[in-house]
């Protein structure tokens, strides 16, 4: 599986962790929509007006990408041994 022939595994691993952060703030900014328009009597909104639904996808495809990057080689991630998470 090579989803992302032109990034550099750690740029992958850098990427799954924004889209990570970018679905929790996307799901909060749902969740607090919903609540004004169930306190306003309003429909609700669209969870697709929020792209989770792309961003859940490309979060779980550069994971998997990370995941079989890391059993071709045991080694440290760069980004890893630098952070250290």
């Amino acid at each position: 599986m090579e989803p992302f022939p032109s990034f550099a595994p750690g740029d992958i691993n850098l990427l799954a962790k924004a889209l990570t952060l970018l679905l929790n703030e996307r799901s909060r900014a749902y969740e607090l929509a919903a609540e004004i328009a169930t306190a306003k009597g309003e429909s609700m909104p669209n969870h697709e007006d929020f792209d989770l639904t792309t961003i859940l996808r490309l979060s779980r495809r550069c994971a998997a990408y990370v995941a079989i990057q890391g059993e071709r080689s045991h080694a440290p991630h760069p980004i890893t041994r630098k952070f250290g998470t």
